[in-house]
């Protein structure tokens, strides 16, 4: 389904993600229940899913099959070494249709850009982090770097997460951006299990809701998907 999934030329939002952070058994469960709701457009999925019994493209087989397109989550991996960065953005964008990393520095950013800016996966970049553990004045200072040096270079940062339970932060984050004109889709993960309202999380900037536990954990996963999206557009349309 590579490229079926592009959130760049289609800007229809708000969107809706499942975050499928289970294991394989138990996700290939829920695929089942989620085959016939359309709200849901994409399954995030990282190495919980894919585990040591099974290889990423089979899982992602198996996700594109359900008709969702796939995003691998490589949380904090290759931090430390640049070209094992480029490397495993290489192999996980070579199958999913968009990776998320969590930049340590404006070079491990580049490392993953580089290995993906001639393909049609979309980088998504973690600016803070739902726990809130994450230190502020660090990540707000990292995000001044990396969106000067990404306009030096005359490149557009092309997603970012930021938290739908610290409708604040993300405010912060987002005006930020924009200030150097970066206006990246807002992925936001946090509503309802830790505490965010979709509403709120879309006025604030989100455009797309990556939602797990009050998705497929749901007796009706079509009703709870149709209840955030609702909720995410209304608060959409009074941005």
């Amino acid at each position: 389904m590579k490229g079926v999934f592009c959130m760049l030329s289609d800007k229809n939002f708000p969107k809706l993600v499942m975050a499928g952070d289970l294991p394989f058994e138990e996700l290939s469960k829920k695929l089942d229940k989620v085959r016939d709701v359309p709200e849901i457009e994409a399954v995030k999925i990282g190495t919980l899913t894919t585990g040591v019994n099974y290889g990423l493209r089979d899982v992602a087989n198996e996700i594109n099959d359900a008709g969702k397109a796939v995003i691998y989550d490589m949380q904090k991996m290759g931090q430390d070494i640049m070209s094992v960065t480029k490397k495993q953005a290489s192999l996980f964008g070579s199958v999913a249709d968009a990776v998320i990393i969590y930049p340590k520095s404006v070079e491990h950013w580049f490392a993953a850009y580089e290995a993906l800016e001639d393909s049609d996966t979309m980088l998504i970049s973690v600016l803070y982090m739902t726990d809130g553990y994450d230190n502020l004045s660090n990540r707000l200072g990292l995000t001044v770097l990396l969106a000067e040096d990404a306009n030096s270079r005359g490149i557009k940062i092309e997603g970012v997460v930021l938290p739908a339970n610290m409708t604040e932060i993300t405010s912060r984050f987002i005006s930020l951006l924009e200030k150097y004109n970066q206006n990246p889709i807002v992925f936001s993960p946090g509503i309802k299990a830790q505490g965010g309202s979709a509403y709120q999380a879309a006025k604030a900037g989100t455009d797309v809701a990556i939602v797990g536990r009050a998705l497929y954990n749901a007796d009706d996963i079509q009703k709870a998907a149709l209840e955030i999206l609702n909720e995410l557009k209304r608060g959409y349309s009074e941005r």
